[in-house]
């Protein structure tokens, strides 16, 4: 039987596997390769209608709770975003996914520069020559 691999980050590991219990789904976690993160967790889970209708219910509650994202890998290599998606959706993606990774949503920085702050802005550039 065909499974479903899930990459998990390291904050996702026991909220995850515990709505995975609470909805009775098999799943097996794989051993970590020597060049994986070993603050990453990958789960096989076996494709099959039933499981997949209810794996779609966890990964919309999680993502909803959690403030995660999700990115379903299909089999031909798209990247669809799960965020924001009602589970209906999700389940159809899930017929035809490869993979899924979740892990936190990216973190916009902001960077200073010396038009916005003021103590960089007395500071006068000095050129050096040889």
């Amino acid at each position: 039987m065909r499974s479903l691999k899930i990459h998990l980050d390291h904050e996702s590991f026991r909220p995850f596997l515990i709505l995975l219990d609470k909805q009775d789904l098999p799943y097996i976690v794989v051993d970590h390769r020597s060049d994986a993160l070993i603050s990453s967790l990958f789960l096989d889970i076996p494709k099959s209608a039933e499981v997949l209708d209810r794996l779609s219910l966890v990964i919309t509650e999680f993502i909803s709770r959690k403030n995660k994202k999700a990115v379903i890998v299909m089999n031909d290599k798209r990247r669809v975003s799960a965020s924001g998606l009602p589970e209906q959706e999700i389940a159809l993606l899930l017929i035809h996914a490869e993979r899924i990774k979740i892990t936190e949503p990216d973190v916009v920085k902001h960077f200073v520069t010396a038009s916005k702050d003021a103590t960089l802005k007395r500071r006068k550039q000095r050129f050096y020559s040889e």
